[in-house]
């Protein structure tokens, strides 16, 4: 005989399925170790991106949610975690996800340039792109057109400020 009870703590976390400067997408997983009893609802928490409390952004049977406008700045990281409820009561809560606020980069301003050239080296130079999209730049790679089939080769993944020799 099952007895019924409140569900067990969710074991999956929140999924990040796209983020921008202005918006989060997220998907809650589906629940199936429901404690004996159909699960009735899902409440999702959020934090201000500021590692403040949580707040009840969602209560609701949809799994695929859009925190937008009003909710989401640039460059934060927000923390996101859940709960299920039954008919006994709410489960404890999941571990939690932290999602970035941030897009790609926006295209630099001008192609990289070259600086000087000597026997042993080459140095370019690179003008910082214009909007690094909530998130600090944290390497550039470089490619080479030189190959066989005319695809680009990556020949280096430096930081800002980095020497590269050829």
């Amino acid at each position: 005989m099952l007895v019924a009870g409140i569900p067990p703590q969710p074991a999956d976390k929140i999924e990040r399925v796209a983020s921008s400067t202005d918006y989060i997408s997220i998907q809650v997983p589906l629940v199936t170790d429901d404690g004996g009893v159909i699960i009735d609802a899902y409440q999702v928490q959020m934090d201000d991106g500021l590692q403040g409390s949580f707040f009840t952004y969602y209560e609701g049977v949809e799994r695929d949610l859009m925190v937008g406008e009003g909710f989401v700045k640039s460059g934060r990281t927000y923390r996101f975690r859940y709960r299920v409820l039954n008919a006994k009561g709410w489960s404890d809560y999941s571990e939690q996800t932290r999602i970035l606020a941030a897009d790609v980069p926006s295209k630099p301003r001008t192609a990289p340039f070259l600086v000087s050239v000597d026997s042993t080296q080459i140095t370019i130079g690179i003008t910082p792109c214009g909007d690094p999209n909530g998130s600090p730049i944290s390497e550039y790679v470089v490619y080479s057109q030189e190959t066989v089939d005319g695809t680009p080769t990556e020949i280096a993944t430096l930081l800002p400020g980095d020497t590269f020799e050829v």
